[in-house]
């Protein structure tokens, strides 16, 4: 009851700060903000309007085609140009005068770097990802508390780009190197907790496909054939759950133990209230939570319409209440032990 007590102090505190101090600065945010498209849009159209000029006169005047596109060339590079000295400004404005806010309603003794993100290490030992990557990038780094428990997450954009060289066109059929477009193996919120149990095992709570598309009996059969070097299919009672996840673990009976119908209900009811696909992963010291999108930046500005809604700081409030629900699970299951 004393938890239940802290979150709905934190929600409500949380809806005082928007109304009190981050909806009037969001008013002029947006101020500055039309203020900025607008000049940017007029720098553009002038811009635009004379390289189109220009290739319209390329015949009458002998222009080559290669300096035509050399308009456009510029048109784009000023267009790039006054996009970032006008607009994008705005978005580290809004992270210190609003997101900075929203995290230290939320989280104690917060630390919130934007340019910032958790490292490597850790997301290649959560064991989420099973597929090769050479670009990891990131950035709204938050390190803090909830209540006892220390946590840390942060924005990541992981892919494989094949980076190789290709078989060149033409007669001499020379070698070249071209780039294809990047393989996304994980865009999304990235979170990372200590415990204190020191698991003998690790646990895998991975998206199900296989299940969903090809039924209970064919999807199990892939799942098994498919499961990771060192890790057994985890089989289990609530049915809902079974049609979003696979379970992997390298010990069958501490995954059950792990899994109690409350943390199964949890994830399952977040997953579909959300419409997101999340995948978690409990290490011998350690739980990973992946909340996967597919372009959806949290902690930047909309550039059209309203910058930020009420709607959309519950929903890192609901993140952060799933992250914590987990934990206390692993905390109960501590307490049981001794």
């Amino acid at each position: 009851m004393a938890i239940n007590r802290i979150r709905s102090k934190k929600k409500e505190g949380l809806k005082s700060l928007y109304q009190k101090r981050i909806r009037p600065r969001v008013k002029v945010l947006q101020a500055q903000r039309d203020h900025a498209l607008r000049k940017m849009f007029l720098i553009n159209g002038v811009a635009a309007f004379i390289a189109c000029a220009y290739f319209a006169l390329r015949e009458a005047r002998g222009v080559s085609r290669n300096e035509a596109g050399l308009a456009f060339i510029v048109w784009g590079i000023i267009a790039y140009a006054s996009w970032r000295k006008h607009v994008r400004p705005l978005g580290m404005k809004f992270k210190k005068e609003v997101v900075e806010k929203v995290f230290k309603a939320l989280v104690d003794d917060c630390e919130y770097r934007p340019d910032s993100h958790i490292s490597s290490g850790s997301f290649d030992d959560s064991h989420l990802n099973n597929s090769s990557y050479n670009t990891y990038k990131g950035e709204d780094h938050v390190k803090g508390r909830l209540g006892h428990l220390d946590f840390e997450f942060s924005e990541l954009v992981v892919t494989h780009e094949d980076r190789g060289l290709r078989p060149g066109g033409g007669a001499s059929g020379n070698s070249s190197r071209k780039r294809k477009r990047p393989v996304v193996r994980f865009r999304g919120l990235f979170f990372e907790s200590p415990h204190n149990q020191n698991f003998k095992s690790r646990t895998l709570i991975l998206d199900d496909v296989a299940e969903r598309l090809l039924g209970k009996g064919v999807g199990r059969f892939f799942q098994k054939s498919a499961a990771r070097s060192g890790y057994e299919l985890v089989q289990l009672e609530s049915t809902e759950f079974e049609k979003r996840f696979k379970v992997q673990s390298t010990d069958q009976v501490h995954a059950r133990v792990l899994l109690t119908p409350k943390v199964m209900e949890g994830i399952t009811k977040f997953s579909k209230k959300r419409k997101k696909k999340v995948e978690v992963s409990v290490t011998e010291n350690r739980v990973y939570l992946m909340v996967h999108e597919r372009s959806k930046n949290y902690f930047e500005p909309r550039y059209f319409g309203s910058i930020v809604s009420f709607k959309d700081l519950t929903e890192i409030y609901d993140l952060l209440r799933l992250f914590e629900g987990l934990m206390a699970e692993l905390d109960v299951h501590e307490q049981a032990a001794a």
